[in-house]
């Protein structure tokens, strides 16, 4: 029980937080319309260049990862991954309770990226969570992840090319 009061509790708190930021946006839209203060006057408030330069960061964490391991490519599923890899920008999951995201960035060795999603999320994802960040999106109908030969999966084989990938969730 401790555990879910404290999930809650995190949640609660990050509802919160985006709250407030929100809130400081809009001030600070107010303020920019009278020529007043900018996003650097703000403390707290990161700027979308800083955000699009830590992704671009964690881009050249991963195309080193990669040539390290000697992997083709990294396929990033995880919640925590999928945030992570977006700066915070993205959120990949439909059940709250799941580690494990609808939507998965294939990163490749060459420097393609990937967003293989269903077709219900795929819309949203490129609108909202990978807009300007350069992926490319390939999508299924949802109930195709469940039939056999599973779609997502020969998706990933096709842009993989027989190429070995790591995961962070099992294939």
């Amino acid at each position: 029980m401790i555990p879910h009061f404290l999930w809650a509790k995190a949640c609660l708190f990050s509802l919160a937080v985006q709250l407030a930021v929100i809130g400081t946006l809009a001030a600070q839209e107010n303020q920019t319309a009278k020529g007043g203060v900018t996003t650097h006057d703000i403390p707290g408030i990161v700027a979308s260049a800083e955000l699009m330069q830590e992704i671009d960061e964690k881009l050249g964490r991963v195309q080193d990862f990669l040539k390290r391991q000697n992997l083709g490519g990294v396929l990033l599923t995880r919640v925590n991954n999928y945030s992570w890899m977006t700066a915070g920008l993205g959120d990949n999951h439909i059940v709250i309770t799941s580690e494990v995201g609808a939507v998965s960035l294939l990163i490749l060795r060459d420097g393609r990226k990937f967003a293989i999603a269903s077709h219900a999320e795929m819309p949203r994802v490129m609108a909202e969570d990978l807009a300007g960040q350069g992926y490319e999106p390939r999508e299924f109908l949802w109930f195709e992840e469940r039939t056999a030969p599973d779609r997502r999966l020969g998706i990933i084989r096709e842009i993989a090319q027989g190429k070995e990938l790591g995961t962070d969730v099992p294939l």
